[in-house]
């Protein structure tokens, strides 16, 4: 329904960023259980440490989110180097310059039809004539040139200073002292500059985007695997609470009244891991939601708007087609239902014309019946095929 399909892509494009900064902050609900995955985590490694082997590496459990949760929607330059920049310059992101095109562009047109002038403002409005001399085919003439006057030029000569292969020059009247005071700013400290596709935020990026993807695919993974756990371990507690009453439980992990090596180790564990299944099923559920809505297609669509100019093109076409196939298909609707209502016009008609020839056939067959029962002298009813047809 749109007039300029272009101008409201490149509308909802803009506001890409600050929908993913809201996101961003929807994600401090996470907190719990990507806090809960990493103390099982620390917990789990920290029963392999002793004092005879080397400890453990331990790798950061979902950095991208846990960056995302404390830091806020970072840029991609703190992302990939660990420090905020000093400096922030332009980034890479068209949308903006597309949107101010496509905005004069469309206001162009509205004057354009407003004042039903179309003027080419480069042609200019008066040709400036060029006057020639009366020499030969418009030649520069320098006038007379004396060849012996050019002995009399005195031409200015500047000293060349050489340098040696150090790089200081070796004229001995330059002096020294002055040379050491030049400064030098190699050794200068660079500031740290993020521009380009560096000063992006960290979700307006492919690689951004993807790594808080495979974050909460992990998170998820874990949890559902932890209620997992959690329910087979109460399942064990309740089969061992009938053994001890006098009824014999199997278990299918082996053995009666057995416990797996999972149960075993939880049994050591701290308070911060003790979640009822209700607890880790809400953290499922709000997983899931980030994932539904950093997933939807309406936001991958504008996406690809922001991080592939040439999409935009593919996309407007393609929405373009889609007009136009709605267009021909509302036509032909129009043009059937037209048909339809003409059809229906000349049934109705028909019906009108089919009663009233009934109604003259049945004063015929009254007519015929009368005088056949005045020639007959008696009472003559025609039945049968005849008043059928």
């Amino acid at each position: 329904k749109e007039e300029n399909i272009r101008l409201r892509l490149l509308e909802e494009a803009g506001k890409v960023p600050m929908l993913l900064t809201e996101f961003v902050h929807s994600l401090t609900s996470l907190k719990t259980a990507l806090q809960l995955y990493v103390s099982f985590k620390n917990f789990v490694l920290g029963g392999f440490q002793d004092d005879y082997h080397e400890p453990e590496k331990f790798y950061g459990c979902c950095p991208t989110l846990k960056l995302l949760i404390d830091s806020g929607h970072v840029m991609v330059f703190t992302w990939k180097n660990g420090c905020e920049p000093e400096h922030i310059e332009r980034s890479d992101d068209f949308v903006p310059f597309l949107l101010q095109q496509e905005k004069m562009k469309v206001n162009q047109l509205s004057m354009e039809l407003c004042q039903n002038v179309f003027t080419d403002s480069n042609v200019p409005s008066e040709l400036n004539e060029i006057l020639w001399d009366e020499n030969e085919v418009g030649a520069i003439d320098f006038g007379p040139f004396d060849v012996e006057s050019v002995e009399n030029i005195e031409f200015e000569r500047e000293n060349m200073v050489s340098t040696s292969s150090s790089g200081t020059p070796d004229n001995p009247n330059v002096d020294s002292a002055s040379q050491s005071n030049v400064p030098s700013s190699i050794n200068e400290r660079k500031p740290i500059v993020a521009s380009g596709a560096s000063a992006r935020y960290l979700l307006d990026s492919v690689d951004g985007r993807q790594a808080l993807l495979n974050d909460l695919l992990e998170l998820n993974a874990f949890l559902q695997r932890f209620q997992e756990d959690l329910l087979e371990r109460l399942d064990n507690e309740s089969e061992h609470q009938l053994s001890r009453t006098g009824c014999n439980a199997f278990k299918p992990s082996g053995g009666i009244g057995c416990d797996t090596i999972q149960n075993i180790i939880i049994q050591n564990a701290p308070n911060d891991l003790s979640y009822t299944s209700n607890d880790i099923s809400r953290m499922i559920e709000l997983v899931k939601e980030a994932l539904n809505k950093l997933t939807t297609s309406s936001l991958s669509q504008l996406m690809m708007i922001r991080t592939r100019i040439g999409y935009l093109d593919r996309l407007t076409d393609r929405l373009l087609d889609y007009r136009r196939q709605v267009e021909l298909a509302r036509t032909r609707c129009s043009q059937t239902q037209k048909l339809i209502d003409k059809a229906l016009m000349e049934q109705q008609e028909k019906t009108t014309q089919l009663a009233q020839l009934k109604n003259y056939c049945k004063k015929l067959v009254s007519f015929l019946e009368d005088e056949l029962s005045r020639i007959c002298n008696r009472q003559v009813q025609i039945t049968g095929q005849f008043c059928d047809l």
